[in-house]
């Protein structure tokens, strides 16, 4: 038996957490997960700010996409920072009113041309697979781009998908016992999946980023 979906404003739910969306990923349409899944993968590095989401309960191609750090329930796993990133990424992918490009912001000793962000990343992919055989995660980690094995678990790969995305896409080859982490070296990110409460606190102790 299935759970009734519930509208985004059913008021039936104890925890609006309960409810329920939907991921969208390089264009592929991944879940529904429940809002306590959704935490996890937002501290795991697999949800961030601007990841697309949609409530569930509506007709199939009419779901209201936002992303997930606009969503009315979700907007409070993200910091303000995070608000304040997305917010700086949706000024540059809009169109100034004389239609000249993406509008400014900031001084111009700040500014960030679009044409000047990554298009494409070198990602470290390091896999701990006990669960099930490698061989349909190593497929798709192929398909992410040029790559190349270092060791056993370890692996180079050239793609046009960061961190969170390489991480969202694998782990559909992925156990409960598997674990995942991701590096994008070219904007010093990471992203992991599986790791554990201890070990997401010492690795977010540990990883510093430039702010």
């Amino acid at each position: 038996m299935t759970d009734a979906p519930h509208s985004p404003g059913d008021a039936s739910l104890d925890d609006p957490f309960d409810g329920r969306w939907v991921l969208q990923v390089s264009g592929r349409i991944y879940g529904p997960y429940t809002g306590h899944a959704l935490r996890d993968y937002v501290r795991e590095g697999r949800v961030v700010a601007h990841s697309m989401l949609a409530r569930t309960g509506q007709p199939a191609g009419e779901e209201e996409w936002m992303p997930a750090a606009q969503d009315p329930v979700l907007s409070q796993l993200f910091s303000a920072a995070d608000t304040e990133l997305l917010q700086v990424r949706q000024e540059m992918d809009t169109p100034s009113p004389s239609g000249g490009g993406p509008q400014g912001f900031g001084s111009k000793k700040t500014q960030t041309d679009r044409r000047d962000q990554p298009t494409s990343f070198n990602i470290v992919i390091i896999t701990d697979v006990k669960s099930r055989s490698s061989g349909p995660l190593e497929n798709a980690l192929m398909s992410l781009g040029p790559a190349y094995k270092i060791s056993a678990n370890v692996w180079v790969v050239h793609t046009p998908s960061g961190a969170p995305e390489v991480v969202n896409l694998l782990t559909q080859h992925l156990g409960g016992s598997d674990r995942l982490f991701v590096v994008d070296a070219t904007r010093n990110r990471t992203a992991w999946f599986n790791m554990g409460p201890e070990t997401d606190a010492k690795i977010r102790q540990v990883w510093k980023q430039d702010k």
